[in-house]
């Protein structure tokens, strides 16, 4: 029953997750610490990748019996170097009886509710077509965001650790069931699903004589039309999944990977087929210095898809990390003092909004490839008419102004470089450096209300008792604007959008009173409004001392 997990999160709470100091969490690290360390830790994360010396492997899968599977051979056929084979994730998701793996069991559950979902959806399809307006649907329908599959996530899976030290003391397999989990949903989804697993290169000193453990992303591609050309407008979407030893990581970062997943399921039940191709990441190893993200971008993006697509345009990636809180409180947001001269705009609309934590951030630099992700996810985000309690606010880094910052830049701003975006922004590889446009959507995480105390810490989990724990209206808000955006970006054309407006035809036709109460789409340029990626060139981050980072 799953009556029973919230039982087994109790006593999760209770045995297991006690206030510690994680060792293996580099995220804290603040410009307010000794410089000397902070320039040491700036110049590991940014050192260079050596490829050829990395022990990663990788494999994909596609549901067998998979409707567009012609589509997908075509695209994947030799000489790709993405190769697959069919798979079926529906039989994998374990038999009736398997003990007390009970991720296993909402796993049945989650695969049920979604399947009835897409079977209402299609039911209703069918009526609108046969009736022709007489069964109008509302917004969005099948890429409108769910509740009710969010709900399921966070309540039932993204609230346990997911960490390999955990897993030890409790004597469970909780991260590698989790991590199945993922992966599972992804292919019944009907994306091509890989897994990529790695042996992490950096900070090794803090895992001791044990040894550090191997790593696995879990990655989703919907190919566009344009997949494996050099006219292709590649967009990632991620976030990590894993968390740090003593948390449940239901905002840092459940809150992400569960909004990722939503956006699986709407391009999958909307039927959406893109013309620009869109990858689904969920990251490993972010909590200690973002491992995961880089060898996702210097090991399969570059090596595997852009160099073998004749280097396409690098739309730009959307990374999630901590979305879930929201806090009308007068200073319930506090900033630390860098700030002033890191994000200027930002801390000037919160003073002048009383300090509270009413708002998503959006992490940018001052660059236009950055711009343009940020205003198209804005667009998208206002066309949805949020409360004025919910607000968007740009944190956009006035001083990495450039593609290419040197090291003492990033060392000022090295607490904004906490997430899987500082892989996008500096790719620094023995062979080559080059820069790619990201954004960062987050609730700031410990700079807000309650997660000052809970950010990493045992109360960073869900509360059956607490109903406003999860401020609905800002969650669904957030992986809305994410939905629409990536739609948009992606040039998909979706069954949902194509009945809603011709339902909405049929059902308005020959009155027009209710015409401006209607959301319309914000129109994005066609032609391209940023910069795209420069060609690699052999080069490393630029330093103030003779490129220190070499």
């Amino acid at each position: 029953m799953l009556l029973n997990v919230d039982i087994i999160i109790g006593m999760i709470l209770s045995l297991y997750l006690q206030p510690t100091s994680s060792k293996d969490s580099l995220s804290n690290i603040s410009v307010k610490l000794d410089r000397r360390r902070v320039t040491n830790y700036t110049d590991q994360l940014f050192a260079p990748h050596d490829s050829s010396n990395t022990q990663t492997s990788i494999f994909f899968l596609l549901q067998s019996n998979h409707p567009r599977e012609k589509f997908f051979n075509s695209k994947f056929a030799a000489p790709s170097p993405v190769e697959f084979e069919s798979f079926d994730f529906y039989a994998d998701s374990g038999p009736q009886d398997d003990g007390d793996n009970f991720i296993a069991k909402v796993q049945r559950v989650d695969i049920e509710l979604l399947e009835n979902m897409k079977r209402k959806f299609n039911n209703h399809r069918a009526k609108s077509v046969e009736g022709r307006g007489s069964h109008t649907r509302p917004w969005g329908d099948a890429l409108k965001a769910s509740k009710q599959h969010l709900e399921l996530m966070l309540t039932k899976v993204f609230t346990f650790p997911r960490n390999h030290r955990f897993d030890i003391v409790s004597r469970s397999k909780l991260k590698e069931d989790i991590g199945s989990y993922i992966w599972r949903k992804i292919g019944t989804l009907g994306f091509l699903t890989g897994a990529q697993t790695f042996q992490p290169r950096q900070f090794l000193h803090i895992y001791g004589a044990s040894g550090p453990p191997r790593g696995t992303n879990m990655i989703g591609i919907l190919p566009g039309e344009k997949w494996g050309t050099s006219e292709d407008r590649i967009l990632v979407v991620g976030a990590h999944w894993d968390t740090v030893e003593n948390t449940g990581g239901l905002d840092d970062n459940g809150s992400g990977v569960a909004a990722m997943m939503e956006l699986a399921r709407a391009l999958s039940h909307g039927e959406c087929s893109a013309e620009y191709s869109i990858m689904l990441v969920a990251f490993d190893l972010e909590e200690v210095g973002s491992q995961g993200s880089l060898v996702f971008v210097q090991d399969f993006l570059i090596a595997k898809v852009l160099e073998a697509g004749g280097y396409p345009q690098f739309r730009g990636a959307i990374i999630m990390d901590s979305i879930l809180h929201h806090n009308m409180t007068k200073d319930s947001q506090t900033m630390e003092e860098e700030w002033t001269h890191q994000v200027p705009g930002a801390v000037r609309d919160i003073q002048e909004n009383n300090g509270r934590g009413d708002f998503l951030a959006v992490f940018q630099r001052s660059v236009e490839a950055d711009r343009y992700l940020a205003t198209a996810f804005g667009n998208n985000w206002r066309k949805n008419n949020p409360s004025k309690d919910i607000r968007l606010v740009d944190f956009q880094m006035e001083n990495i102004n450039a593609e290419v910052a040197n090291s003492s830049v990033l060392e000022d701003h090295i607490n904004l470089l906490r997430s899987d975006h500082a892989r996008f922004w500096s790719v620094n590889n023995k062979k080559y450096f080059t820069s790619l446009p990201a954004i960062v959507l987050t609730d700031t995480g410990p700079y807000r209300g309650g997660m000052a105390t809970c950010y990493h810490g045992p109360c960073d989990i869900y509360n059956p008792g607490n109903k406003d724990q999860i401020n609905w209206e800002f969650l669904l808000q957030t992986t809305q604007a994410l939905i629409d955006t990536v739609v948009d970006l992606s040039q998909a054309k979706c069954q949902a959008r194509y009945f809603k407006t011709e339902d909405n035809k049929m059902a308005n036709k020959g009155t027009m009173e209710n015409e401006s109460d209607t959301p319309k789409p914000t129109v994005l340029p066609t032609k391209e409004t940023h910069i795209p990626p420069a060609k690699l060139s052999v080069a490393t981050v630029s330093s103030d001392n003779d490129n220190k980072s070499k």
